[in-house]
């Protein structure tokens, strides 16, 4: 049965059949609601919206994005040049009215004659050269260094609202770089604004939504724009407990909320509640040290993957509102190949490429560390996989630990396995930013890229820069076809699955909408009741 589709491309989940689990956090949840009255704070105001998140963003600055929260909520303070449409992973006009090529390697952006920052002034040319320059400053240290600086030769003025962009080389990542958020000039070449009460003054950008106040969990942003029937303020709320969450939304204490499946039952054919429900670009794996002694073996790897019971833990975890994944990138992105090694659930063979690539005696005095987050639902799916692993004889200690602290961690490589999600995969070239050998961190440059497994192959690296290379579809996408075979075929990942996005509404939101990149952009349009 086809799901039912919205004008603005958000699917309406179904109803769960009868005989669908409910999860015991769920049930104490639902049960909860017969002694709860009231939650710590107030009911939001009629002139805001609240969203609840699970974490806590650390920056704003859209130069330095460590967490994909901070750079969600950056995407509604600036504007970028252009944009991907969630729907079509096609790039499109935002600041910019057009942006044509002149040749193979010079590019001219036009930028819309309204555009304008939340101090009143235009955004031009300068602006635009400004942010580009500091992106590739050293004094900087812009996270985008080394990928702007692959792929800019230069930036220059050509008139008061027109760009000319010289690329090094032809390449079919320059809308990557031209998706780069815009800054004043007068910011663009100080180093990192500083997210901290009191701050709200130094983040002026050219999006929707202007700071109001960078209060610790309590972010809060003012609509640049007023309209009668929306709200003039966004609060962005950080409830880590799912159980919370939940009670606020059902005692009237938040509006909105990404929810995880362990939720789904609370709220899907709720009375006045809003499901809306999208397919994710986001892609969970499961990522492995590949300079250990042990995990070096592609055997050992692949018995790790035939261990995991992916068809269970979706069913059992995200109640079969996730696709199974056989790479980073998901069956309906335009580069997606299908034809490649696969792993089914197969604990006899997993237990075979073990004993002959990592003998049971050495097994059973060895322990790998498994690292993730401490959210509930990531922990509690790591644990499921940790029994997994247990169960064909590999010892695993599970370590939980605060986002940043596990980002920090992998980046000094102190892990073995560990459990996260790419939050973004709409341009394929996040598969150089994964897997390159260039992307791997080192002492002397630590933030790299994101190739904290240490994997290097010659065949991956020269795939990702011929699809970083050139500027043709149809060879970007066979270039990135023999990146995905090879990477199942060495496996320094183990690709899980890439979950729906689902949000919740409170019955008194309504034009609620989701995102497959799970971005709040939606959430400037949602009316209020």
């Amino acid at each position: 049965m086809e799901d039912d589709v919205d004008e603005g491309g958000s699917l309406v989940l179904p109803a769960p059949c009868a005989a669908a689990p409910v999860s015991r956090r769920a049930a104490i949840a639902s049960l909860a609601l017969t002694s709860v009255g009231a939650c710590a704070s107030s009911r939001p105001s009629r002139d805001a919206l609240v969203t609840l998140v699970q974490s806590e963003p650390a920056h704003l600055d859209p130069r330095f994005p460590t967490d994909a929260l901070s750079a969600t909520l950056a995407r509604l303070v600036y504007d970028s040049l252009v944009d991907v449409d969630p729907a079509t992973l096609q790039y499109v006009p935002s600041l910019a009215r057009e942006v044509r090529a002149i040749d193979d390697t010079h590019l001219r952006a036009t930028i819309r004659g309204d555009a304008t920052f939340h101090d009143g002034s235009p955004v031009l040319a300068a602006d635009v050269v400004a942010t580009f320059r500091g992106l590739t400053d050293p004094r900087v240290g812009a996270s985008s260094r080394v990928l702007v600086g692959q792929t800019l030769a230069s930036v220059n003025e050509v008139s008061e609202r027109e760009v000319e962009f010289v690329l090094r080389e032809p390449t079919g990542i320059a809308s990557l770089m031209l998706a780069h958020p815009v800054l004043r000039a007068r910011d663009a070449l100080r180093t990192e604004l500083s997210s901290e009460p009191g701050n709200e003054r130094l983040f002026v950008g050219s999006g929707p939504l202007r700071v109001s106040s960078l209060a610790r969990n309590a972010w809060t942003f003012e609509r640049r724009t007023p309209s009668a029937d929306k709200p003039k303020t966004l609060r962005f709320l950080t409830v880590k407990d799912a159980n919370t969450m939940a009670l606020r939304l059902l005692h009237d204490r938040a509006d909105v909320a990404e929810v995880k499946p362990e939720l789904f039952p609370l709220f899907v054919g709720r009375e006045g509640f809003t499901v809306a429900r999208s397919r994710g670009v986001a892609c969970a794996y499961l990522p492995i040290r590949n300079d250990h002694p042990r995990l070096a073996s592609r055997d050992v790897r692949r018995a790790i993957a035939h261990a995991i019971d992916r068809p269970a833990l979706v069913r059992g975890k995200f109640g079969g509102y996730a696709a199974e994944a056989t790479g980073i990138l998901p069956p309906w992105h335009w580069a997606y190949e299908g034809a490649v090694d696969r792993y089914a659930f197969d604990p006899r063979r997993a237990r075979a490429l073990l004993d002959a690539a990592w003998p049971r005696a050495a097994r059973a005095t060895e322990t790998l560390v498994f690292r993730c987050s401490n959210q509930r639902f990531v922990l509690t799916t790591a644990a499921a996989i940790t029994e997994m692993l247990r169960a064909v004889d590999i010892r695993v200690e599970l370590r939980p630990s605060e986002l940043a602290v596990l980002l920090a961690d992998l980046r000094a490589g102190r892990f073995d396995l560990a459990m996260l999600q790419a939050p973004d995969v709409s341009e394929p070239h996040i598969l150089w930013t994964l897997f390159s050998s260039e992307a791997r961190p080192t002492t002397e440059n630590p933030r790299a890229g994101l190739n904290r497994w240490r994997f290097s192959d010659s065949i991956v690296d020269r795939g990702v820069d011929q699809g970083r290379r050139s500027p043709d579809r149809s060879r970007r996408r066979e270039s990135y076809s023999i990146v995905q075979k090879r990477l199942a075929e060495e496996l320094p990942v183990v690709p899980l699955w890439h979950p729906d996005v689902v949000f919740v509404g409170a019955p008194r939101v309504r034009a609620l909408r989701s995102r497959g990149d799970s971005r709040f952009d939606s959430l400037v349009d949602v009316s209020i009741r």
